[in-house]
């Protein structure tokens, strides 16, 4: 696999991605300036770090966006659309939102009058049966 360098967009790594018969080697560097290929040498980059420059940024996102999520939910339900409108005001984008809320387990829900259309909404919430009060913990 070839990939572009997370810091340094003149240079390009190679990974040894399959094999059957070794170990994977080492990754190693190239340039190609003007039309001429040079060779920069191994590096200790992993395909993640190429695929993934901004890892630790998203991780950091996610994070935030499930203690948001949580805060959100402790007293009880959340609109839906009320939690999508407080995350884009912090940052989070609904994308990262959705992953959040996977990762906790939260639950959605349409809330309204059967029958009557436009009269409801959806909310999140905590699953009831993952929920432990303070004396259950002790």
């Amino acid at each position: 696999m070839v990939g572009e360098h997370p810091t340094d967009e003149s240079i390009r790594v190679v990974f040894h991605v399959k094999s059957n018969l070794s170990k994977r080697a080492q990754a190693v560097q190239f340039r190609l300036d003007d039309g001429v290929f040079d060779w920069a040498g191994k590096c200790d980059l992993t395909i993640e770090d190429v695929l993934y420059p901004n890892r630790e940024a998203e991780q950091e996102l996610l994070e935030k966006a499930k203690d948001f999520l949580l805060k959100a939910v402790a007293s009880g339900p959340a609109e839906t659309k009320d939690l999508k409108q407080q995350a884009a005001v912090l940052g989070i984008s609904e994308r990262t939102l959705e992953r959040a809320k996977a990762a906790l387990g939260l639950r959605a829900r349409r809330v309204g009058t059967k029958g009557k259309i436009g009269s409801g909404h959806y909310e999140w919430y905590l699953n009831e049966a993952d929920t432990t009060s303070s004396e259950e913990l002790h």
